[in-house]
């Protein structure tokens, strides 16, 4: 059979409070290698907990890089530190995960076996990257969010011109210096040559799914059809927890912290914030912060590319069986 590496970036991990022990234990499961390349500073001792972690997971390769924050467009590192990742992977199919996504025991157990059908199968003859299905959590209520993809590109071919940047048509180089348009993370999956997107398989997302998505988000009816077809759906496919905005405090706490400043040194704009109205991060208060993440929780989902207008979003639940994972971290056992 195979071998998969998974490959992963963390920074200031335990400062931000995320689950990354639980992520990379879980890639465990079903890969033969972990790349983990960090880039905390030194007010966080990420390095170490990941150190003692290597004791438990001899599969674990660990990496570290000193980066410069004051970059006027730090927050392309994202992807360029991803791309580092990858390129020290050895095998030949390769895992990306973010510290805060997970998958549980069940579904880490089946995935080996899952890849290897999938080659027998063919898959991999008209393909190099394919998507599995994220169930995106908005708060700690069994909410999962319609506002964004179902799915997320995580398996790919090993192969050398494939890397993480900014696709060659949002690039904008302003004075010289390299930022992303609005509509790519500057993790993308892309030529290396070419800097083209990789096409990326989704099995069994159909346009009619696309449609009936679409609808979910204003029509009941159409959100329990679709709700009915996901909780099927992450049954049929080994599918990712994706715990970004389960605590939405915490979340916050880490824009104003990180994200925010990244966010914004990626696409060259000013530093602001759509969560308080464009309210300075320097003035915001963690009162105003506990404040907001309970009006958010009442919602389904945002996506802070504009101002929250107060609009009662929708979302769907899980309403079969699927296994939650155990997160030590959070003591969610």
């Amino acid at each position: 059979m195979k071998k998969i590496s998974g490959y992963t970036t963390t920074r200031n991990c335990l400062k931000m409070d995320y689950p990354f022990i639980d992520s990379i234990r879980s890639m465990s499961l079903f890969c033969d290698e972990i790349i983990v390349l960090d880039y905390s500073d030194k007010n966080d001792e990420t390095i170490e907990a990941l150190k003692q972690l290597r004791k438990e997971l001899p599969m674990l390769r660990l990496y570290h890089v000193d980066i410069d924050l004051n970059a006027p467009n730090f927050g392309v590192y994202d992807g360029i530190l991803k791309a580092a990742a990858r390129k020290k992977c050895n095998y030949e199919f390769l895992w990306q995960f973010d510290v805060d996504e997970v998958v549980n025991e069940s579904d880490g157990k089946r995935l080996k076996k899952f890849i290897f059908d999938m080659e027998q199968k063919g898959i991999f003859e008209s393909t190099s990257l394919v998507a599995f299905p994220i169930i995106d959590f908005w708060g700690k209520n069994n909410k999962i969010r319609l506002d964004t993809n179902p799915f997320k590109p995580r398996l790919s071919k090993n192969i050398p011109n494939i890397t993480h940047g900014i696709p060659v048509q949002l690039r904008k180089i302003v004075n010289g210096v390299l930022y992303a348009k609005q509509g790519t993370d500057g993790c993308d999956y892309i030529d290396e040559n070419s800097g083209e997107p990789i096409l990326c398989l989704v099995p069994d997302f159909t346009q009619e799914i696309v449609e009936l998505k679409r609808k979910a988000m204003f029509d009941y009816e159409a959100r329990m059809k679709y709700q009915e077809w996901f909780n099927k759906y992450i049954e049929i496919y080994p599918s990712i927890f994706h715990y970004s905005w389960y605590d939405i405090e915490r979340k916050l706490k880490n824009y104003k912290m990180f994200w925010s400043n990244s966010w914004c040194t990626l696409y060259g704009e000013k530093k602001r914030t759509m969560v308080f109205n464009n309210k300075d991060w320097d003035n915001i208060t963690d009162e105003e912060i506990k404040n907001r993440a309970r009006e958010l929780e009442e919602i389904g989902g945002w996506i802070f590319h504009k101002e929250w207008n107060g609009e009662k979003t929708g979302w769907i639940s899980l309403v079969n069986n699927k296994e939650l994972p155990k997160l030590s971290s959070w003591n969610i056992i």
